[in-house]
């Protein structure tokens, strides 16, 4: 595995939401991460950038930064912004989600696949 650290700053916009996806596709290439856990990969980082986006920053200007790297044998990603904390709380009990769990107060199960 080859990959060292590399990333992508993105403005905090849903339209650029596909160059976070085909960033983590190609750093998941590089770092020969297993085809068969790519489409959750990209998934679950496209929806935590969506909540940064549409959460963290309500509609205001702001950035996103993607990073990826190998630590050992996983491969990390990392998202970072300016954007507000998020308020998270539990969730109830739901078939197949671990009840200790936490999501936004007005959003989906997004923090969940992250």
């Amino acid at each position: 595995m080859v990959l060292t650290a590399r990333s992508l700053r993105i403005d905090a916009d849903l339209g650029a939401l596909a160059e976070v996806r085909g960033f983590i596709r190609l750093a998941a290439a590089e770092a020969e991460a297993p085809v068969s856990c790519l489409e959750d990969l990209v998934q679950a980082v496209d929806e935590a950038a969506t909540n940064t986006i549409v959460h963290g920053y309500d509609g205001a200007p702001g950035w996103l930064e993607v990073s990826a790297e190998m630590d050992g044998p996983s491969f990390v990603v990392h998202l970072e912004d300016a954007g507000h904390r998020l308020l998270l709380q539990p969730l109830p009990r739901v078939a197949g989600i671990d009840p200790g769990s936490t999501r936004e107060l007005a959003g989906g199960r997004g923090s969940i696949l992250a």
